[in-house]
Formats: structure tokens, C-alpha cells, sequence
């Protein structure tokens, strides 16, 4: 199976594992890991899977619920790919530092380009995206101090709630999808918790 076959996949994280292990058995040398001192094959294991995504490398799962109301995380193509492509860099000699800052400024055609590429294709296009020296552009490690834990700008779809034409709250649509009935009890206590607090303290 090539990586191109995978665009309309998607599945649970062990379905995840299967396929990157299939890739990995396929061909260890394009797509293994080798320890630096023995050379042995590191096989990928679902801690690697989970490393990537607290580095940035792979995006975070998509969250959806099952028939029976069972909260799940589904993986993607984009997952595939952009684990494959972190490979392909590692190979490269890039840390998996460079290789996340280089991956989050890459969209998916262009992660793709860098997953199928091969030991002796040319990479200078790509290696012209890498992050620039400390003291200017942009740093995904930065971002990552500053509370985006991704390390990389995020699209998101917010829904506006005009409750008056003057009371507005905004919500991802992303987040509001996984809401539990309780939980909009909570975030309604919360809201008139927190106005009542201000109005408190104007009041003194």
C-alpha cells in the first residue's frame, strides 16, 4: 500500500500503529527508526505516536462520539502522512525538533511532497522553510511558552452566541461538538459566577 491510497482513511490509534508497522515492515530503512549506537530498528510503538503528538509533529486526534454515546479519538490521512514525512527529515539529519517547526509550516500537499520523497531526491525547498535563527521569525517553542501547546497557529470555526446586541460569546465549534449535557450547566455557572464578580467589584 502506497501513502496516496490512505487520503480517505481513518481510524482509532491502534489502527494508526497497524498502518505506520505495515509501512515500517515494508521498508525499515525508508520508514524504521535505528538506535545510534547498535543500529538496531526502534520499532514504532504507540508512546512514539503519542511523543509526536506532544511535540507538535502529528496534529491532535479528532475527538467524536460513538453510536452508543462513547467519547473516541479517530485518526486521519494527515497523521499518516505527517509521521512519515517527520521520518523522512529524521533521516535527513534533522532533529525532531526541526522536523516539527519545518512540518507546522507546511501545509498537507506539502507534507506530502516531503513523505514521498525519496534518499536522493533534491530537498532544498523544503530546507529553505526551516526555522530561522533565534532573535527573529517565528518559533514554534515560543508558542509553545506561550500556552499554544501545538506550537503552531490553529485554524478554528467559532460560533457567536449574541445573546443581547450587546452580550456576545464565542465558542469553538470544535469543542461545543463534544459537550456534555453537564458541562453546559458548568459553563453557564461559570459565566454568571464571573459577571456577577465584576459587577461586585465595580459596586464597591
Amino acid at each position: 500500500m502506497e501513502l496516496i491510497d490512505l487520503k480517505q482513511w481513518s481510524g482509532t490509534r491502534l489502527d494508526l500503529l497497524s498502518i505506520l508497522q505495515g509501512f515500517e515492515d515494508k521498508a525499515p530503512k525508508r520508514y524504521g527508526l535505528f538506535s545510534k549506537t547498535g543500529g538496531k530498528l526502534l520499532p514504532v510503538k504507540e508512546r512514539r505516536i503519542q511523543q509526536f503528538i506532544d511535540m507538535g509533529i502529528l496534529p491532535k486526534p479528532n475527538s467524536f462520539r460513538s453510536v452508543s454515546g462513547e467519547k473516541k479519538h479517530g485518526y486521519d490521512f494527515e497523521h499518516v502522512a505527517r509521521y512519515i514525512a517527520a521520518i523522512t527529515l529524521r533521516k535527513r539529519k534533522y532533529t525532531l525538533e526541526q522536523a516539527g517547526d519545518l512540518l507546522m509550516k507546511m501545509d498537507i500537499s506539502e507534507v506530502i511532497d516531503v513523505a514521498s520523497t525519496s534518499e536522493n531526491d533534491d530537498f532544498s525547498r523544503f530546507s529553505k522553510k526551516l526555522p530561522v535563527a533565534e532573535g527573529g521569525g517565528f518559533n514554534s517553542h515560543d508558542l509553545r511558552r506561550l500556552g499554544r501547546d501545538e506550537g503552531r497557529a490553529l485554524k478554528s470555526e467559532q460560533i457567536l452566541l449574541a445573546i443581547t446586541p450587546w452580550c456576545h460569546v464565542y465558542v469553538s465549534k470544535r469543542r461545543l461538538e463534544e459537550l456534555e449535557p453537564g458541562d453546559i450547566s458548568v459553563l453557564c455557572g461559570a459565566f454568571e459566577d464571573g459577571l456577577r464578580s465584576i459587577i461586585k467589584s465595580w459596586s464597591k
